[in-house]
């Protein structure tokens, strides 16, 4: 696992992608769930990973992946939110290789399929971007977190709850690699408001808050 030069930038990096996308590919799989009504035990192993039971939520995952790969195959598109998620349950057991691995294959489905769901697209960037953080492949991840945001900015725009995160997350990288500039107007793309948010626990960035934002308070 890297050590990063900021530990305060490494644990945001860490909550921002992670945390942020698992919510996001959550909602994804309960819109999926509406139309193709999946088994119930996606759901259960959904609410297992919120509680914190990762172990469980992926033997639940890791059956229902095997079981729709003898239904449909190993690279039908309904594949991608399982393997996204089971994915982002090895990031939170530090299993970083198995994870990669996971959200390379969903990156491969996605970018093959017809018509792709960008906002889909952009989740399995920012996932796989993690894993390749953990692993200390920061060059890749840097290029696969610019993905993800531009996609984003197109199809979410600049001041949507999620283009903010990743707007954070490639700030914290490039802070954890003392690229302090470009982590400084990363940040001061943000709305003020966003500003106070993402300067918590970041002494750097509250500083840089406190001279671009009048109404922040630490």
């Amino acid at each position: 696992m890297v050590t990063a030069k900021h530990p305060h930038f490494a644990q945001r990096l860490t909550k921002g992608v992670i945390c942020g996308v698992v919510c996001l590919a959550s909602a994804v799989a309960l819109r999926s769930e509406t139309a193709s009504r999946p088994p119930s035990e996606i759901n259960q192993a959904a609410l297992l990973y919120a509680q914190g039971m990762y172990g469980p939520a992926e033997r639940i995952y890791r059956q229902e992946l095997a079981k729709m790969e003898q239904a449909v195959g190993p690279n039908d598109a309904s594949l991608v939110n399982v393997l996204t998620q089971l994915g982002t349950v090895y990031t939170s057991l530090g299993d970083f290789r198995k994870a990669e691995a996971l959200h390379r294959r969903a990156l491969a489905i996605v970018e093959k399929s017809p018509g792709q769901a960008q906002r889909q697209l952009a989740i399995v960037l920012s996932n796989l971007a993690a894993a390749c953080y953990h692993l200390g492949n920061h060059a890749e991840a840097e290029s696969l977190a610019q993905r993800s945001l531009a996609i984003q900015e197109k199809v979410l725009g600049a001041a949507h709850t999620d283009t903010v995160n990743t707007v954070n997350n490639l700030a914290a990288l490039y802070h954890s690699q003392g690229r302090l500039a470009e982590a400084e107007a990363l940040y001061r793309r943000c709305s003020p408001s966003r500003r106070r948010l993402l300067a918590r626990g970041i002494p750097t960035m509250q500083r840089t808050c406190k001279r671009t934002c009048p109404c922040y308070a630490s």
